[in-house]
């Protein structure tokens, strides 16, 4: 494509609006052959979507009857353990049992009544579910029930209940029923559940003693084995997703304590569901409030090359020598359609306006792409024409800008130093005026000359010394110390960016001269940047003192209009970053720096 089409502005614009595309050459012709592979492929697509579409159905609806039952074991789970509720609420309310807790001494005679009284309970206690109901006092005494002879055996001997973790835990439950597993207690109880409650005084809430009812696990699980099949599996499962209860002991899947609920998959769900591709199983889970644990029923799916032989059966060569021609028309479809298309949005993301170079693109092509591509061409070089012309009007703008900040710096500094001459005028020293005169010439001749945008290290210095010589007539009781890397001196400044800095440091931070201090100047090479800092041990800033809102700040603020004008020419040559840096300490000085990238005079 000749480059006097894409710069030639309104030329090109008619060329391109009188250009003619020849529809009905080639393309219209690859469309219809497009358009008949298309069917063929979109057939192939919507037999391939159809299948997943009918395994997606197939696992939800697999995963709604899952819930059901696990709905309905959570609801027999709940009304089988409820008696133990009714158990704990009795004896939270029984005066005869906060009688027990609260005489420690009459340990024996509580034990026989605690046994009158549980015998007195035989319509809520049923030995096929609690095997014993065990009663704490705060004085480390122990009282004991046995549903039945069967069951009289005391597990929670020997263990000193009180100490232990699991009891301190229980503590902390203001009230509400703890369930535990066994085996977090001592293995000697795997086969249990643990049911653990406060009892607390009615009236001033205080807590008297903990009641801790064991449940065999066996009478739990019987309530789980009506629905459970060759293919579904229940379990309990703790928090955590581990086993608390099996419903069959010879369960092959799972054992007690191994993991069967993948907790990070719940996503703090009530209830709901996922698939194991891998594992093939389809996981149910349904929280149990009343105990805290998780239903589980996991059901094994048929694998994928299952489900595939399924539905397909014999059409897999016919599905197998369609994904070839797809493939096929895929590729055919990609270099006569897709590859131009491609080449284009490219072009377009990588498009520079501040290169020269077009990118390669077929503008001879005589379809809609080449249509296309003239187009675009044509757009990218008028707008590397108004980019160009834009870049040129923002320099002006910006060197017209600068200009200015520097003509209001100039009749700043000009006026201080014409008060200086008039003090020695009016002091009859004539010779020291003269002398500061002679600095102020040499100042003005930098000052006035508009070539000079930028000075080296060595030249602003000479600059500073001249006007701190026309302060010194005026101040003696201030000193000035230089810290200069040598390496430095060659490095170009822009012009009157350090005495403004020293001008503050002299009439705000020594307060006109009426203070004695000391200012330091420092310049220095770091890595690839130049460093200045002038530094003074005057009044410092106010707290609330800020380069944004000079004329709102007061005291040193107030007159900082020297601070304002570099921070702003800083910034508008070198960009946000390069804005001065203020710290100080009220009474104790302050410090002004600034660092803007190394240039070296040639």
């Amino acid at each position: 494509m000749d480059k006097k089409l894409v710069s030639g502005g309104h030329l090109g614009v008619r060329a391109m609006a009188s250009s003619t595309v020849r529809k009905g050459k080639s393309f219209y012709k690859r469309f219809a052959l497009i358009s008949l592979a298309g069917t063929f492929l979109l057939m192939i697509l919507v037999s391939v979507g159809t299948f997943f579409v009918y395994f997606s159905y197939y696992t939800r609806t697999l995963a709604d009857y899952s819930l059901q039952n696990a709905n309905y074991v959570r609801a027999n789970l709940q009304a089988r353990l409820s008696e133990i509720t009714a158990i704990t609420d009795q004896m939270y309310l029984d005066r005869d049992i906060q009688q027990i807790l609260t005489t420690p001494l009459q340990a024996s005679r509580n034990q026989a009544d605690f046994l009158n009284y549980c015998r007195g309970q035989e319509t809520l206690l049923t030995d096929q579910v609690v095997g014993q109901l065990n009663l704490f006092d705060l004085y480390d005494n122990h009282y004991i029930y046995f549903g039945s002879a069967v069951q009289a055996q005391n597990y929670l001997s020997g263990l000193q209940v009180r100490r232990t973790p699991w009891f301190q835990n229980a503590m902390q439950t203001d009230g509400r029923i703890t369930w535990l597993d066994g085996r977090s207690v001592d293995p000697s109880v795997d086969h249990l559940l643990l049911a653990v409650r406060l009892i607390k005084n009615a009236t001033s809430n205080t807590t008297l003693g903990t009641c801790v009812i064991t449940v065999r696990k066996r009478a739990v699980a019987d309530a789980l084995s009506p629905y459970v099949s060759q293919t579904t599996r229940i379990y309990l499962a703790d928090p955590a997703g581990q086993i608390v209860l099996v419903q069959d002991p010879l369960d092959s899947w799972y054992k007690e304590g191994d993991t069967v609920l993948d907790i990070t998959r719940t996503d703090g769900q009530e209830q709901g569901y996922y698939h194991s591709l891998s594992a093939h199983q389809l996981t149910v889970f349904q929280h149990d409030s009343q105990t805290g644990w998780y239903v589980v029923q996991v059901t094994s799916t048929p694998t994928f090359p299952e489900f595939l032989r399924q539905m397909i059966g014999p059409s897999l060569l016919f599905f197998a020598l369609a994904c070839g021609l797809a493939g096929a028309f895929a590729f055919y479809l990609y270099n006569r359609l897709s590859a131009p298309i491609f080449s284009l949005v490219s072009a377009m993301r990588t498009a520079n306006p501040l290169q020269d170079d077009l990118p390669c693109l077929d503008g001879e092509r005589d379809d809609e792409i080449g249509y296309l591509n003239r187009g675009y061409l044509m757009m990218l070089g008028e707008t590397r024409r108004l980019f160009s012309h834009l870049l040129q009007e923002q320099q002006a703008k910006k060197n017209a800008e600068l200009q200015a900040l520097r003509m209001q710096i100039n009749p700043h500094f000009l006026y201080n130093t014409l008060t200086v001459v008039r003090y020695l005028i009016d002091m009859k020293q004539n010779q020291n005026a003269s002398q500061v005169l002679i600095s102020l010439i040499k100042l003005l001749k930098i000052n006035l000359d508009p070539a000079r945008v930028r000075l080296t290290v060595a030249e602003e210095l000479e600059y500073l010394r001249n006007y701190l010589l026309i302060q010194q007539y005026r101040y003696d009781n201030f000193q000035v110390s230089y810290q200069i890397d040598p390496s430095a001196r060659n490095c170009l400044i822009p012009r009157l960016l350090i005495q403004p800095l020293v001008e503050n440091s002299l009439f705000h931070g020594l307060n006109g001269g009426q203070l004695p201090g000391h200012i330091q100047i420092s310049i220095q090479r770091r890595g690839a940047l130049l460093h200045v800092c002038v530094q003074d041990d005057g009044c410092g800033f106010p707290p609330d003192f800020s380069l944004q809102h000079i004329g709102q700040n007061t005291a040193r603020g107030a007159a900082s209009i020297g601070l304002s004008n570099v921070d702003a020419r800083l910034k508008l040559q070198f960009g946000p970053q390069g804005g001065l840096q203020i710290d100080s300490l009220p009474g104790k000085g302050a410090s002004v720096s600034f660092s803007i990238p190394i240039q070296e005079e040639p």
